[in-house]
């Protein structure tokens, strides 16, 4: 659902820079954020961003609020965003806004701007994965998977978790959400009529993917996103324990690199 914006957050019409240069802008101070609280080093490359609805959306636009074109490495917001003054992102996008900081006056412009900054860092957790894969990793899983044509189905879902995980992992680097997924749902076992509930879908691919992939980066940073990007994560249904030893893996494995 995408909140709604305070009028305070409206862009002056005679803003001297257009919204995608501001916003554009903004993701280059959070990726400066990112960089430093989850010790990854940026691929070097162009942050476009667009405002559109992706065709996918159109039918149910107010579902939409960001993505990242994994096609053509666009940051896509939905238009209503274009009107949202960026300036203090740009300004000081390590600053807290919360109603606590200001004297006990909550500000909803405050929590929006917090929540954008989130959306941001999410979306740029994405924009990572995909650079990194195309400039050292093309040959990947996931590389290999967004190259046949075929949607993403029901047995993609271990590359979602990862790919959203990694997403969310970024977004609480700039947010500090807690995880609040219960570890023991992996030992559930999900059939194809509950993975098709968008709820079931939506709760293991973010909420669950964040837990799963969380440790990995908290830890390991930059080594953590490069293991992903080259071990798969599958499932035989309606199993999904495989969540658990791929974390137990990829920590032990890690681990060991690190101590070389």
């Amino acid at each position: 659902i995408i909140p709604k914006l305070p009028q305070e957050l409206l862009s002056e019409q005679n803003s001297p820079k257009t919204p995608e240069e501001e916003f554009s802008k903004a993701c280059l101070k959070v990726i400066g954020v990112l960089e430093e609280r989850l010790e990854i080093d940026f691929p070097k490359s162009t942050i476009t961003v667009v405002f559109r609805i992706p065709e996918y959306y159109i039918k149910n636009s107010e579902q939409f609020t960001a993505k990242f074109d994994a096609e053509s490495h666009e940051i896509v917001f939905h238009p209503r965003y274009r009107h949202v003054n960026v300036s203090p992102l740009i300004e000081n996008p390590k600053a807290k806004m919360y109603p606590e900081d200001l004297d006990g006056n909550a500000h909803a412009s405050d929590q929006d701007l917090n929540l954008l900054r989130e959306i941001i860092a999410h979306e740029l957790g994405h924009y990572f994965m995909a650079t990194l894969i195309d400039q050292k990793f093309p040959d990947s899983w996931i590389a290999t998977r967004y190259r046949d044509e075929k949607p993403i189905g029901i047995e993609d879902l271990g590359l979602v978790i990862v790919q959203e995980g990694i997403g969310e992992c970024f977004g609480a680097a700039v947010s500090n959400k807690p995880d609040y997924f219960a570890s023991s749902s992996w030992d559930n076992e999900w059939h194809k009529e509950d993975l098709s509930d968008p709820r079931n879908w939506q709760y293991l691919s973010y909420q669950g993917g964040f837990s799963l992939i969380k440790p990995l980066i908290d830890n390991y940073g930059q080594a953590a996103l490069e293991y992903l990007a080259i071990n798969p994560l599958s499932f035989n249904l309606p199993s999904l324990k495989a969540a658990k030893d791929y974390q137990y893996r990829a920590l032990k494995k890690l681990k060991e690199n690190s101590q070389r």
